[in-house]
């Protein structure tokens, strides 16, 4: 879901990017509450 390819489709991609902002940052805070909590 984080990386993903880049859509050609400038409208498409804002589109997508504001689309799944909230999965995104939900997998983010995941990540860094399993793995960067005790750097």
């Amino acid at each position: 879901m984080q990386l993903a390819h880049v859509d050609k489709n400038t409208i498409r991609g804002t589109y997508n990017h504001a689309r799944y902002l909230e999965k995104r940052l939900a997998m983010l805070q995941w990540y860094s509450d399993k793995y960067i909590k005790d750097l």
